[in-house]
């Protein structure tokens, strides 16, 4: 049967949050070697959500949002309506509930949200992070299933009581397929094809393939490979690339994030990492922060966000300031070596640059990046020109510094 999702929200409508159900269960189904058909986001509307509902014959549906307590949460009372059922205390939903609350040592007051009311001849399921139960409507040719719209509490019930329920009353068929992602950086997306006429005809020998842009760099994944064979694909794969002039601009086979492949090599090699940022505003230090493990080789940052803590703390001379612009190669490549100096660091990365909407000029325009290095007494540094709004500019930055970074780590 085929399986479609329908993500209920108003706020998902007007652009007041994403969607992220509808990313994590196309992940959850490529894995177990299943498709999602198709995602419709629908508004708080009983209307809407009635015409939605239609063509559910010989399909899993899938519905997440509007089961909590509040009065735009009208799922189960259209669910009601559109199969023709009463909503009655349930005794199974009852005890679903308690135990939800007992689990998070909370009191429950039923008539507070009603959660153990639910249409006749439905069952409800287990939220095993949350509060409210599923609603789970299955027959012969077709299951109705509907799910809490928060993603930790849709994710745990997918994997924990959707998937078992389906497999078993179904006997649906899921296989592990898997995958190879070939990570890129420097090149667009175009170029990568223009590089390389065959590389993607190449791939598809192997398994489904996709190019997925992103900061800096392209994602090339390929997909639906039987795991029985997948070691043999990995090495032809590899090889496929060795052999095109993508090879020099390949990163990782694999997932890890850039953050963390820093880490580890910063790890494996013993080396004491330390950051200047000015632009960005600790952005970069966020992102390592992020990996667990990271104090044992990221020392610390200095947020040298005006000219005066460049001078007075990374000992940035005044005459390079004002001869070359807080905004410059010159700059950056100082305002590394002194936070090597302050921190005591192998190696240290530095930020200076204009992310908007104001401050550009016609030689330094919004988007202008100087990018600084200190390694065991070796420095260097570049200007380079990125584009985008400020919050995506901050982003890019921080990227190409990872970037440096890595390099910097994997090459010495």
């Amino acid at each position: 049967m085929d399986i479609r999702l329908i993500v209920i929200g108003d706020e998902l409508l007007s652009g007041r949050i994403a969607d992220k159900n509808g990313q994590q269960l196309g992940k959850i189904l490529h894995q177990k070697g299943l498709n999602l058909r198709n995602i419709e986001v629908v508004g708080d509307c009983e209307a809407d959500l009635l015409e939605a509902f239609k063509g559910f014959e010989n399909k899993i549906t899938l519905v997440c949002g509007g089961l909590g307590p509040t009065k735009d949460d009208i799922t189960k009372n259209v669910v009601a309506k559109f199969f023709n059922l009463h909503i009655s205390i349930s005794n199974e939903a009852t005890e679903v509930v308690k135990k939800n609350y007992q689990r998070r040592d909370l009191s429950w007051i039923p008539e507070a949200n009603l959660y153990h009311h639910i249409p006749t001849t439905i069952t409800p399921l287990n939220n095993p992070t949350g509060l409210a139960p599923g609603l789970a409507h299955l027959q012969n040719d077709y299951a109705f299933i509907c799910l809490p719209g928060v993603p930790i509490e849709f994710e745990a019930m997918m994997v924990q009581e959707v998937f078992p329920l389906l497999e078993e009353k179904y006997s649906l068929v899921t296989k592990k397929l898997g995958r190879i992602n070939i990570r890129t950086f420097g090149v667009p997306e175009e170029a990568i094809f223009h590089k390389d006429t065959e590389i993607w005809k190449n791939l598809a020998n192997f398994g489904k393939v996709a190019s997925l842009p992103n900061a800096l760099g392209v994602d090339i994944e390929v997909s639906n490979i039987d795991l029985d064979i997948y070691p043999q694909f990995e090495k032809e794969i590899k090889n496929v690339v060795d052999e095109s002039p993508l090879k020099d601009h390949v990163w990782q086979y694999g997932d890890l994030s850039l953050e963390g492949m820093i880490i580890n090599l910063a790890q494996k090699k013993n080396i004491m990492i330390g950051l200047a940022e000015s632009c960005t505003g600790g952005l970069v230090s966020h992102r390592l922060t992020n990996i667990p493990g990271c104090s044992s080789n990221f020392l610390g940052a200095i947020i040298s966000y005006t000219n005066e803590i460049k001078s007075d703390i990374l000992k940035v001379k005044e005459k390079t300031i004002n001869d070359h612009g807080a905004v410059s190669s010159e700059t950056a490549k100082e305002m590394a070596k002194g936070a090597a100096i302050r921190l005591g660091a192998d190696l240290t990365i530095s930020l200076t640059g204009i992310a908007g909407p104001d401050g550009g000029t016609a030689k330094k325009p919004v988007g202008t990046l100087g990018i600084g290095y200190w390694y065991k007494g070796e420095s260097g540094s570049e200007m380079i020109q990125l584009r985008g709004n400020r919050k995506n500019l901050k982003y890019l930055f921080s990227q190409k510094a990872l970037f440096t970074l890595f390099f910097l780590l994997r090459d010495n």
